[in-house]
This record gives C-alpha cells, structure tokens and sequence, in this order.
C-alpha cells in the first residue's frame, strides 16, 4: 500500500510538477465517504457552469437523493465542454439517470402497468373475502329462523343478494383498491417510496367508508382508531416519547369496563343493543330486574302517583339468594356460560390456522388449548361476579342507589384482567375501550354535550388508516400484520 501510495504522490511533489503541502496540510483519505462528497460538490459545480433544463434539474435531484442514501453511481460523470454551446450531452446523461431513479421507485411505465393490474386483483379479492365472510355470518344467523328447506333456499338466496352484504365487500374491495391505486400515483408523483406515500394512500382510501352502511360506520371508524392508538402507542413507547407504564393495560381496561357497566346497569340506552343482550345472558341477569331494582328509583325518583319510590332490596328481581350466596353459586355457573364464548374463541383460530401443529402433537395441543379457554373462563366469570359484589355492598351499606354504583363496579371488577394472559389482555383492552367510547359519546350527547358533525366518522376513519399504514411494521401486532398483509399485499406495508 505505501508503495502504490509512494507511486501516485510522490515526496518530492515539486519535482512532479506538484506544490508541496505545508505542515498544516493534510491528504484526504480515498473513502467511500470522501468519494460521496466529491461526486456531490461535482455535481454542484457542473451546475454552476451550465444552467440546466427541467429534465436535467429533476435528474440532478434523483442523483443527489440517491447519494444521500449511501448509494454510489458506477457511471463516469460527463465531461462538459464549454465551447460547444449544445446540451445534448447534458440532456443524454439526465435522461439515462432520470430512467435509473423512476425504475428505482417503480414508476417504469411497465412496473406502473404491473403494479395497477396487481391493484386490481387485490381489490376483487378482498371483494370476494368481505362479501363471503358478510354472507356465511349472515346465513348462520338467519337458518335459526328457518322452518323449512324451501324457506330456508329462498331466505339464503335473499341472504346472499341483500344490500347490505353488497356493501360490505364492496367498502372493503374499495378500501383496498383505492389504497393501492393511491400508493402508485403518490410514487410517481413525488419520485420516491417512502411512509409519506403510505400516509397519503391510507387517507385517500379511508374515504372509501362512505360505501359502507351508514349504520355501521361508526363502529369500523372506532374499531381502526383504537388500532391506530395501539400502533402509535407502541410507536413512540419504542422511541421513548411515552414512558412505559408497567399496568397501563389494565387501567385503561379498568376505566373502559367503569363506563361500560354504568351504561348496562343504569343507561342501557347508551349500550348497543346486541352487545346489551350479550352482556345479561353472560351475567345471568334480566333487564327487568336491573329496572325494577335499580333505574327506576335513580331515573324517575317517584311513581306515577308522584309517591318517592322507596329503596327496593336486591331480592328477589335482582337475584333470589342472599347476595354472597348468590355470588358464589353465579361464579359457578358462569364458567358454564363462558365456556360457550372461550371455546371457540381459543380453538377455532388454532383449527383454523395452526392445524398442522394439532395433527403433529393433538394431545399437548388440545391441552394448552383447553388450559387457556378455562383461564379466560375464569376471567370472565370472576369479572362478573365482582360486579354483583361490588354493587350489592354499596346498596347494603348505605341502602340507597348512586349512580356512582355502575362506574365504581365496573372500574374494580376491571382489574380481574389480571386473571387472564398476558398474550390476550391488550386485546381485550382494545376491545372493550371501543365498547367503553361508544357509551361514552351516547352519554355526552343525552346531555347536549356533544353534537354529531357529519362524516366526522369518515375524517377518523381515513386519519386513522393514515398513520396504521405508515407505522414501522414491527409495532403492528403479527395478527394484524398479517391481514393487512393479506389484504393490501406483502409490500403494502
């Protein structure tokens, strides 16, 4: 090496026609570095000596973008004589380059027309998906209805042409499609590929909401924002922006189920009613006994005859037994009804998606399985009863009613989270914090707190989409990772 580098500088520099560096002088080493910032300052100095044209300019942009990437151009830069007045050089060279950078990014016209047709199958297929999956569910709910086999062809027929499966597929056919459509045009249109243009796509394609049923936008709109708030969450907890609190899970869990049960026990117009109905066949409860027992003394506070309604015991409409006996015998029998909900929750997936690891060892997988499904169980069941407890020590203490009773219950029953997987808590949180935003915006609107401002659900719905889509793909959850992946494409994201 010292020999080669004796050969091209030699120590007798004058002699080589070369002035000698003084001692405060210093050669620059030959790196890669060094090499970026020549090829840098020579660009910067050819464009100094000819103004260039829009073509050449946007070539120059590619290059300097490419060199800030680490990446090094193998073509030999041209050389410009300034005596001949043409260009034809300059514009030779910047068309090649502007080539190289569209092919980069994929904004080829082929890699486009490539790219639009796989837009196009991602799109049918996630059509074909929605639509199936809307119709099959709607097909079980309706055969219960069934009483025959002509009635049942005509109601799967009438099933599987209604509006509202039609809908469905087609918002998220649209979603995806658009999304991807989107990306293509925001990569050509800016000359790169980066989040920014999966930013753009995800609130172009959230517009696509308005496809879907209006009576269902709302629920899509907050199911994706507390997904986005999961991903961000876990986003700026990587970057140390947020602190990490040990059980922020199960306080906001906690704060979710206090709203949610004042909404079930003393507002249950705030409650969707499907998820009401869930609610006291897995409590074991009636709505007529929370209303005789509880909201009529705390909402109307007097009879029709204008008489104060007195404080009415829990027995026997609100349960027959004493309330420690009837807690315990509930703890009991919930674990029967929950099992109908942690079942299938725990094995279809596994049937589903792990089947080759069942047939590989059926034994140890049905018992992890099982041992699960009865943890989660055991969850639930004690979560239930908790509310019971909760609210029947506060009636007997002070024998009145609050209104404080439903959030108090539902916040300390809230905590037996800690009953169930780590693996499954910050679901259930998500879940159950959707649940809790919906009760919420229903209270603040009986109060004329708040008013609905339209295709506001819309506005989150893309905003949300926006930042899901251009978050790092290690802070998605794999589930989720993977049906986005299976719906937007391998590289949407």
């Amino acid at each position: 090496m010292e020999r080669m580098y004796s050969a091209v500088f030699p120590d007798d520099m004058e002699t080589a026609g070369f002035p000698a560096p003084s001692d405060t002088e210093c050669i620059v080493e030959l790196t890669a570095e060094a090499l970026a910032q020549h090829n840098s300052k020579t660009l910067t100095e050819l464009q100094d000596v000819r103004p260039l044209d829009s073509q050449s300019e946007k070539s120059l942009t590619a290059r300097r973008h490419l060199s800030s990437q680490d990446t090094f151009v193998d073509e030999p830069l041209p050389h410009f004589d300034d005596s001949n007045g043409s260009s034809e050089d300059v514009d030779a060279v910047a068309d090649t380059e502007d080539e190289a950078a569209r092919a980069l990014v994929g904004a080829t016209p082929k890699a486009v027309v490539r790219d639009l047709k796989a837009a196009l199958r991602a799109a049918l297929r996630a059509f074909l998906y929605a639509y199936g999956a809307k119709a099959f569910t709607a097909l079980l709910l309706a055969a219960r209805k069934w009483s025959s086999f002509r009635s049942g062809a005509t109601g799967a027929l009438r099933q599987l042409v209604e509006t509202d499966t039609l809908r469905f597929g087609a918002f998220v056919g649209s979603l995806v499609g658009a999304f991807r459509v989107t990306e293509i045009a925001a990569r050509i249109a800016r000359g790169t590929k980066d989040q920014t243009n999966l930013a753009i796509a995800g609130a172009v394609s959230g517009l696509t909401l308005l496809v879907d049923s209006k009576a269902r936008r709302t629920t899509v709109s907050l199911y994706i924002f507390m997904r986005m708030l999961d991903v961000v969450g876990r986003h700026l907890t990587a970057a140390k922006v947020l602190p990490a609190w040990k059980y922020s899970t199960e306080w906001i869990f906690a704060l979710s189920n206090a709203a949610i049960m004042y909404g079930v026990v003393i507002q249950p117009v705030t409650v969707a009613k499907g998820y009401y109905n869930w609610m006291l066949s897995t409590a074991g409860l009636t709505d007529f006994g929370l209303e005789h027992t509880f909201r009529e003394r705390l909402l109307d506070v007097v009879d029709a005859n204008g008489v104060p309604i007195p404080f009415r015991a829990c027995q026997p409409h609100y349960h027959a037994e004493s309330c420690i006996g009837h807690s315990a015998k509930e703890w009991v029998g919930g674990i029967g009804r929950t099992a109908r909900v942690y079942f299938p929750v725990h094995f279809l997936p596994a049937l589903i998606f792990k089947l080759q690891q069942l047939r590989a060892s059926p034994v140890a997988s049905v018992t992890t399985l099982t041992l699960a499904a009865l943890r989660s169980c055991v969850f639930l069941t004690s979560y239930q009863t908790v509310v019971k407890l909760v609210m029947c020590a506060i009636r007997n203490t002070w024998h009145r009613d609050f209104h404080m009773t439903g959030w108090s219950s539902g916040f300390i029953a809230g905590w037996t989270l800690l009953l169930e997987s780590p693996k499954r808590r910050s679901e259930l949180t998500l879940y159950c914090g959707l649940r809790g935003m919906e009760i919420v915006w229903r209270l603040l609107k009986l109060k004329g707190l708040v008013r609905y401002v339209q295709h506001s659900e819309v506005a989150l719905f893309s905003l949300s989409m926006a930042l899901i889509m251009s978050s790092p793909p290690a802070h998605v959850k794999p589930t989720y990772l993977r049906l986005l992946r299976f719906l937007f494409g391998q590289n949407a994201i």
